[in-house]
């Protein structure tokens, strides 16, 4: 139900003129003729010497999915990262147990 309470919204604003619209915590903003959108919570999780990390939403194979969008990397920093080891990431929602994310 969720999925397609979001689903709506983002084609709702897919018809929009890049614009940028505030729903509760949330942020939606339609490229010009709605060819893509984005949902972003409003807090960042990060935002450190040039490097951000965002909450969004994409759709992915017709399923809108979360994700923790890492902007600002440079290449470098993106080959080390990966040859470093491996990244892991998890979830709690208040009064639940931690979920990794795999």
């Amino acid at each position: 139900m969720r999925g397609f309470f979001l689903a709506a919204l983002l084609a709702a604003f897919g018809s929009a003129q890049a614009r940028a619209e505030q729903i509760g915590s949330w942020t939606i903003a339609c490229e010009n003729g709605g060819s893509g959108c984005a949902m972003r919570f409003s807090k960042r999780f990060l935002e450190k010497g040039g490097i951000t990390a965002d909450l969004e939403v994409q759709s992915q194979g017709g399923a809108l999915v979360p994700v923790i969008a890492v902007r600002g990397l440079t290449k470098e920093m993106m080959m080390a990262a990966s040859m470093a080891g491996n990244a892991e990431a998890s979830v709690q929602i208040p009064g639940a147990t931690r979920e990794d994310l795999k």
